[in-house]
């Protein structure tokens, strides 16, 4: 099954518009199945839920050691916080405690160099799109980070976030994850997205993206063009219309597909194929 969620929500907590509660109402009433709350430097909690409908994956926070290079630690053991002295100590502490570790908005300024998240190590993913860098200095969209790193052998999934401060049109429920998993339990959703099955996007909704006879085939309900996109964001085949195929070349390193539309993209996340 596919379920529909957000990694990146801030609350009254930290530096957001809405309390916990009225941020979980605003995703729950959108349709939305799972959702993290990761304010800065503070472990939210929900006490009480209004219902059931809408699974909050707990212990979720944005650390934040004063440079805009900041990252999200999804779903950790214990929500004990604890102070780190550079970005890979804040890996390592959100891996040591069973979390996923996702670099946040890397074009924010450039705050994720080339260089350093090259030399960073171990975490699950970066942020290719984040809608709040709309209103501040830099670009929403790191795919040219994303594909740079996946070039070098990184293997790191992509994911698209909202970033959420505050209601505002252009940048509310402008990205998401759409994780594939057996169940709505933070054991499945994690399961589905440490193995990258799940895709990102800013408005298109896949069918299907799978491998099969040596082809990597994608179709969509609303995508209007295809691109298949390989070792350092080349271009190899673009197709028009919701759904098409490529051979899987082993000459690649990697392969990833995007599917467009008015509506926005959806991103799969790489397969990986050939040379080390």
């Amino acid at each position: 099954m596919w379920f529909k969620g957000c990694f990146h929500l801030h609350t009254t907590n930290s530096d957001g518009e809405l309390n916990p509660i009225e941020v979980y109402n605003y995703y729950k009433d959108k349709g939305y199945d799972f959702i993290a709350i990761t304010d800065h430097k503070f472990f939210t909690k929900l006490e009480k839920k209004p219902d059931k409908d809408l699974l909050v994956i707990e212990n979720s926070i944005e650390f934040d050691i004063g440079t805009n290079l900041h990252i999200l630690g999804i779903g950790l053991k214990n929500n004990i916080y604890n102070d780190q002295k550079n970005h890979q100590e804040i890996i390592d502490f959100i891996i040591k405690n069973k979390g996923i570790a996702i670099i946040c908005h890397p074009n924010w300024t450039w705050a994720g160099k080339f260089n350093k998240l090259s030399k960073l190590k171990r975490y699950h993913g970066i942020e290719i799109f984040n809608s709040l860098i709309k209103e501040h200095i830099g670009s929403p969209f790191a795919l040219e980070k994303w594909d740079y790193l996946l070039s070098q052998g990184n293997k790191i999934w992509g994911f698209a976030v909202e970033d959420f401060h505050y209601i505002k049109e252009n940048i509310i429920f402008r990205g998401w994850i759409m994780v594939n998993a057996r169940r709505l339990t933070k054991k499945d959703i994690f399961d589905s997205i440490i193995s990258g099955n799940f895709y990102c996007s800013t408005g298109v909704v896949l069918n299907e993206c799978f491998i099969n006879e040596n082809k990597f085939q994608v179709s969509s309900q609303n995508g209007e063009e295809i691109v298949f996109i390989g070792d350092n964001g080349k271009i190899i085949k673009v197709i028009d219309g919701n759904k098409g195929e490529i051979k899987i070349d082993t000459e690649y390193k990697y392969l990833r597909c995007e599917v467009r539309s008015e509506e926005g993209i959806a991103y799969t996340q790489p397969i990986f194929i050939g040379k080390e």
